[in-house]
């Protein structure tokens, strides 16, 4: 014989070997040794068969494995360690195959020690045993253990073994047992006795096999007097629960399902956790079903009766009375009196037995409902907040869909008046800041009630009315003192306010710019440093006040007048104004309100100017006052710079000879009434008589002009002026004309009007001018003419015809030269009849009455 790879080394050994010490019968088909050279040469078996005895129990000794050990010398079996892979010992207490190895030990063997290895099938051979005092149902029995509580169309449960009867009593020592039957039916109709002979066979785990004696059970007919039990007399069903026999089974199971779960967490009713406790599920079972029938079926031995089983037929009627609210939504509450009738088709003359039940189906379990606290804000007109309690979250019923509810105020808290208005709902008016507690009743059809609570807090989360007034003008207001300071002014958030309130408590006021033309004022463009919208850190102003200033009338100024100077400009400013919402004393925290309102402000520059007068000045008599110069000039302020002035001299109490003092009146220009006094003080001294120079005596041409004046020679402070009064006289001593000048000179320093007499400071003189024209005018022309005697009809009446009244002679003259004039003096001369002798003469310098006066 060869050994394969897997069982060691390979080589032939005497076949005489293989017969010693064989446990078993059978060809064996492998060896196995490990060979040595200071040891003797072991061989195991290959494989071994052992059968577990009555205790499941196989103790493997060293010479079950090992083969020819006889011929091994001096062998003892004490000298060789047996390991069992799978066991703690030499031990094996279960089927199957298991690897066993033969070492020797050390001592009496020296190292390296040899061994060798094989198989162990262990096997149960024995069948399970039957206790032969456990056939408890013999045939032809009376024993009412063996009359099973069954109908006769349960007959199938029975033979698919459903049903738990009575069985024999089976011992298995080591494996697990499969239980089988064989039934034999003697089925004698519904109206005797039934019987079944059962044979139970047991297989253990190594298909051993063993049979019962016969067992006899008995299914005798109903007996509806004595084994009918009716269902509960009252039964409560909640709303929309079924209410037929199987529909009131259900709810009943579930409930107690419910109320009584079959595993605590433990397993015990998994049949997938290492917990599971079948018998315990089995009863638990068995306590559902029992909990259910008692409310729904009638039942014998615990199996409900409904329409034909076996001998009985069962019948029920209803009788439904509506209950709790005639609300179509209420329909599913309803009072049903049931009548059952369980009768025996066995024994016909008996009267059926009657159960009644009564089986309220109504709505038994309150309505859900689910609120949540909230806030209300006091209203904007006072300290108290209505109070709209919303609806429920959450407001089902299990039956039905008419749930109704309302609301009332908590034990405890009288004076709070929750009222309803079929629009608005419940509610409270001017409930007061504070925590309330109020409750919310849901009710069903059938009023189950539940309540469930709710807390409002009532906060100031209304913000307080914002007024501003509107129309507001304010001026600028100058520095005095400070001319280079442009002037500034504030508005203060009060004074924008018109009354702004808060119905629960005082209000704060802040006040910021809508824009900053006045840099260096941080606090200008926000409220305050507390670090809500619109402030500012370095804001230290506290929201207190805005600044103006000039630059704003630069930037936003509207010159109305059209002068070219800004009249006013337009401001816009913010007004924010807190309450202490949360009542904690301080504004600006975080449960307090705010409102914003702005307004305009009209800035104008209403302010008086400054004027500050030039010091008294002391000038000559002879010096000029008005060189600002020398006497100075006056300065004036308004509350955005430097401003125009001007001056009247008021009063002059100066003598004549200009000493003495000027008041001076400087005022502001278009600011009349703001001015004020400069003295100017004139001195000098009197250093004599004048030196008068007066014009000499003079002849000239026409065209010469004439203005010789008085000149003088006079001290600093001589005040003296020149008159002159003139005559002219033509044609004398043969000039054209002459001009006699009678000139005056005062000294307005010495001369007195009323000391006339001593003429002092007066000076006289006369001046003769002569004007001469020495070239004549000439005459345009002179011609001949003639003129008809033609005054035949004597038209003067003088009695000549031989005359003509009508001649008139013109002419006309030129003045020429540099000294000629319009004014010409005429003399016509007239010689009748050419004779040389003058007969008429004719001139302007005639009488003017005169008939030879030429005009």
């Amino acid at each position: 014989m060869l050994w394969t790879d897997f069982m060691g080394k390979v080589r032939k050994i005497p076949i005489a070997l293989f017969c010693v010490g064989l446990l078993s019968t059978g060809s064996i088909n492998l060896l196995q040794a490990n060979e040595s050279t200071t040891s003797p040469v072991l061989v195991c078996d290959d494989q071994i068969n052992v059968s577990l005895n009555e205790n499941c129990e196989a103790v493997i000794s060293v010479e079950m494995v090992l083969e020819g050990e006889s011929s091994i010398p001096g062998f003892d079996p004490s000298n060789y360690d047996i390991d069992i892979e799978g066991a703690a010992s030499n031990i094996i207490s279960e089927v199957g195959i298991f690897t066993v190895t033969i070492t020797e030990r050390n001592p009496p063997f020296t190292p390296p020690l040899n061994s060798c290895w094989g198989h162990i099938l262990v096997e149960d051979k024995l069948p399970p045993q039957i206790d032969p005092n456990s056939c408890d149902c013999p045939e032809n029995n009376t024993d009412p253990d063996c009359v099973l509580p069954l109908l006769c169309d349960e007959l199938a449960e029975i033979l698919d073994g459903n049903i738990n009867v009575p069985m024999p009593v089976v011992v298995e020592n080591c494996t697990d047992i499969t239980t089988t039957f064989r039934d034999e039916i003697f089925d004698n109709g519904n109206c005797s006795e039934t019987v079944v002979k059962r044979i139970w066979i047991y297989t253990d785990g190594g298909g051993n096999k063993v049979e019962s004696c016969p067992f006899y059970y008995r299914i005798i007919p109903i007996t509806v007097n004595n084994n009918v039990v009716g269902p509960k007399n009252e039964v409560y069903l909640d709303c929309g629960v079924g209410t037929t026999p199987q529909d009131i089974y259900n709810f009943f199971d579930a409930k107690y399902r419910d109320e009584n779960p079959c595993d605590n967490g433990s397993g015990i009713c998994d049949p997938n956790s290492h917990y599971y406790d079948a018998d315990y599920v089995e009863a638990y079972e068995d306590a559902v079903h029992a909990y259910a029938l008692m409310f729904s079926f009638p039942s014998i031995h615990g199996l409900p009766l409904i329409n034909h089983i076996c001998n009985t037929a069962t019948t029920y009627t209803d009788v439904v009375i509506p209950i709790c609210s005639s609300e179509p939504e209420c329909s599913d509450n309803a009072k049903i009196i049931r009548e059952w009738k369980i009768y025996d088709w066995c024994n016909s003359i008996v009267e059926p037995i009657v159960f009644t039940q009564v089986i309220k189906a109504s709505d038994n379990t309150p309505p859900n409902i689910y609120v949540k606290d909230f806030e209300v804000s006091v209203d904007p007109w006072g300290c108290g907040g209505t109070v709209y309690f919303p609806d429920p979250i959450h407001l089902t019923d299990n039956c039905s869909s008419f749930v109704r509810y309302e609301v009332t105020s908590a034990p405890g808290l009288p004076g709070i008046d929750v009222q309803y208005d079929p629009i608005k709902g419940w509610f409270v008016e001017d409930l007061p800041t504070g925590l309330y507690q109020f409750f919310y009743h849901a009710y069903d059809c059938c009023d189950n009630v539940t309540s469930a609570g709710v807390y409002v807090r009532v906060i100031d989360g209304t913000p307080p009315v914002a007024i501003t007034k509107q129309d507001i003008v304010v001026t600028l207001i100058p520095s005095p003192g400070h001319d280079s300071i442009e002037g500034l002014t504030k508005i203060f958030a009060e004074s924008v306010d018109n009354g702004s309130f808060d119905g629960c408590g005082p209000v704060r006021l802040e006040i910021r710019r809508d824009n900053n033309n006045c840099g260096g004022y941080n606090g200008n463009l926000t409220y305050n440093n507390d670090g809500h919208s619109h402030d500012d850190p370095f804001d230290d102003d506290n929201g207190r006040f805005v600044t103006f200033c000039c630059n704003d009338l630069v930037e936003n100024g509207v010159d109305a007048d059209g002068d070219g100077v800004a009249d006013y400009a337009q401001i816009k400013v913010w007004l924010r104004v807190w309450d202490d919402g949360d009542g904690d004393g301080y504004f600006g925290t975080v449960g307090d309100n705010y409102s914003e309102v702005w307004s305009f402000i009209r800035l104008e520059d209403k302010s008086r100017p400054t004027i500050i007068c030039p010091p008294d000045a002391t000038i000559r008599c002879d010096a000029d006052e008005n060189n600002l110069h020398d006497v100075g000039q006056a300065t004036a302020y308004g509350a955005c710079g430097p401003m125009a002035v001007d001056y009247v001299d008021i009063a002059t109490d100066m003598t004549s000879c200009n000493i003495g003092t000027i008041t001076r009146k400087w005022f502001v220009v278009n600011y009349p009434d703001e001015f004020c006094y400069q003295y100017i003080i004139k001195t000098g001294d009197y250093s004599g008589p004048p030196i008068i120079y007066f014009p000499n005596d003079t002849i000239v041409d026409c065209t010469e002009e004439i203005n010789a004046v008085p000149t003088w020679i006079a001290g600093e402070c001589d005040q003296l002026g020149y008159s002159v009064q003139r005559d002219t006289f033509y044609f004398e001593e043969g000039a054209c004309f002459k001009i006699i000048n009678y000139w005056q000179v005062i000294d307005w320093c010495v001369y007195d009007p009323n000391d006339a007499v001593h003429g002092a400071g007066i000076w006289s003189d006369i001046q003769v001018v002569k004007i001469i024209d020495n070239i004549a005018p000439t005459i345009d022309g002179c011609q001949d003419a003639v003129f008809d005697a033609d005054d035949k009809q004597d038209l003067d009446s003088d009695g000549i015809v031989c005359e003509n009244n009508m001649v008139m002679l013109t002419n006309s003259a030129t003045d020429n030269g540099d000294c000629a004039s319009n004014w010409l003096k005429w003399t016509v001369q007239v010689d009748l009849y050419g004779d040389w002798n003058i007969d008429y003469i004719f001139s302007s310098t005639a009488p003017p009455g005169s008939t030879y006066y030429l005009p």
